[in-house]
């Protein structure tokens, strides 16, 4: 019984393997992706506990390498390369970095102003599919979340400016060691609605697989503590091997806080 257990989870491996290996041909051909090539993606970096992703970024980091932008950052016209690879090398070595560089606030302002006067669409809460869209009122809140569409923020030019920033593009490309791509620019409030956490709008911990290799940039637009909404993050967790086996043969799934603590160090979140 162990043996067949053992010979049926290696043919599922060398499944996903060919069905990823031909949704990569079929993107080369077609230019589209599938979500079929995307869940194998997650199980092979799920079963090789993040081998899979080394290797595969190893492979585009070989065909595409990094060039750095040499335009002046807009945002922080001191910095200096070495600061840059300083950020990156934290990032590196725990997975994040809390920069010590704060957005102007004339930045700040431009989006906080639009964020309080533009209706957006209210991420439905755990058992509700219910739609609707409404301007976030922080003295009437409606829902644990209100996302913006991305077309609404691509349209501003204070967005454009941020987003294209060469501090942003360097520190992406030289922690991805190849030419980085936007994903996805958004931007959400997040309110005190509920008592407990809510899995719709990602409020127990978990791992993202958006694409091979991807660093995600987050900006508060208000000022956040421990009481109202950070972002936690497990420290080191970002390296091959260091999600304990027992979350990744879930795969993609919520993790509950007591779970968490009980497989991996409390002091590393």
């Amino acid at each position: 019984m162990i043996f067949l257990k053992w010979l049926k989870e290696k043919i599922k491996l060398i499944l996903a393997i060919g069905n990823l290996a031909f949704g990569a041909f079929r993107y080369l051909l077609t230019k589209k992706n599938s979500d079929k090539s995307y869940q194998n993606l997650i199980k092979l970096y799920c079963d090789t506990r993040g081998k899979s992703r080394d290797l595969l970024s190893w492979v585009i980091k070989t065909r595409s390498p990094f060039k750095a932008s040499v335009q002046p950052s807009q945002l922080f016209s001191d910095m200096t390369e070495a600061e840059i690879d300083s950020i990156v090398a934290e990032i590196n070595e725990n997975g994040f970095s809390v920069s010590q560089r704060l957005i102007p606030m004339k930045v700040v302002e431009q989006i906080r102003e639009f964020a309080l006067t533009q209706p957006a669409p209210i991420r439905s809460t755990d058992g509700s599919n219910e739609k609707r869209s409404s301007v976030f009122d922080p003295g009437n809140v409606l829902g644990v979340r209100y996302d913006f569409e991305t077309s609404e923020l691509m349209d501003l030019p204070v967005v454009q400016d941020l987003i294209s920033d060469s501090f942003f593009v360097n520190v992406a490309g030289k922690y991805l060691g190849c030419r980085p791509y936007l994903d996805l620019v958004y931007m959400w409030w997040t309110a005190r609605f509920k008592d407990r956490p809510d899995v719709n709008a990602a409020q127990l911990f978990h791992f993202d697989m958006d694409r091979i290799k991807w660093l995600k940039i987050f900006i508060y637009l208000s000022d956040v503590g421990v009481d109202n909404g950070p972002h936690y993050f497990i420290e080191g967790t970002h390296l091959s091997g260091q999600i304990p086996p027992e979350i990744l043969k879930r795969g993609y799934a919520r993790v509950s806080d007591e779970e968490v603590k009980s497989l991996l160090d409390p002091q590393r979140i």
